[in-house]
C-alpha cells in the first residue's frame, strides 16, 4: 500500500475500512497513510514486527483496532463518511474529474474535513491525492 510506505513531507491520503473492536461499529475512513502506519504502532505497542506483518497484510485496506488512542490517530470517531456525497454536490466534483481526467490543473482550498472527504471521492474514482505537509516551504 503506496500510502503507508511513503516517507517525506507529502503525505498520500488512503481510504481504509475501520472496525472499532469495542464497538463493533464498521466504517470507510479517509486519512493519510502514515496515521494508519501510526495507529498500528499504537496498537501493538511499537512491536516492528507486528507493524510490518499489518502493513504487509494492508492490500485489502481492512483495520481492527481495540485501543481508543490508535483510533482517534486515524480521526475514526470524528470522520463523517456522508460528508464525501456533500463535497461532491458542493465542489461540482464531475468538472473537477474532468479537469483531472484531461491532465488540466485542478486546485481548491478547504478545510481538513472537506480536504479528506474530496480525498475520499478521488481515491474512490481511482486518483492517488496527498498533502504536503512541511512547514518549512516547498
Amino acid at each position: 500500500m503506496r500510502a503507508l510506505e511513503n516517507g517525506g513531507t507529502f503525505r498520500y491520503f488512503t481510504v481504509v475500512e475501520v472496525k472499532n473492536l469495542i464497538s463493533g461499529e464498521t466504517k470507510e475512513i479517509c486519512t493519510k497513510g502514515n496515521f494508519v502506519a501510526g495507529a498500528l504502532h499504537i496498537e501493538f505497542k511499537t512491536k516492528d514486527k507486528q507493524v510490518y506483518e499489518s502493513k504487509k497484510r494492508a492490500k485489502s485496506r481492512y483495520f481492527e483496532f481495540r485501543n481508543k488512542e490508535a483510533l482517534d490517530n486515524i480521526s475514526f470517531f470524528d470522520y463523517d463518511p456522508k460528508l464525501v456525497e456533500v463535497v461532491k454536490k458542493k465542489y461540482d466534483f464531475k468538472k473537477a474529474l474532468k479537469i483531472i481526467k484531461e491532465g488540466g490543473k485542478f486546485s481548491i482550498g478547504l478545510n481538513d474535513e472537506e480536504m479528506k472527504a474530496l480525498a475520499h471521492a478521488l481515491y474512490n474514482e481511482g486518483y492517488l491525492s496527498g498533502e504536503n505537509s512541511c512547514f518549512g516551504g516547498c
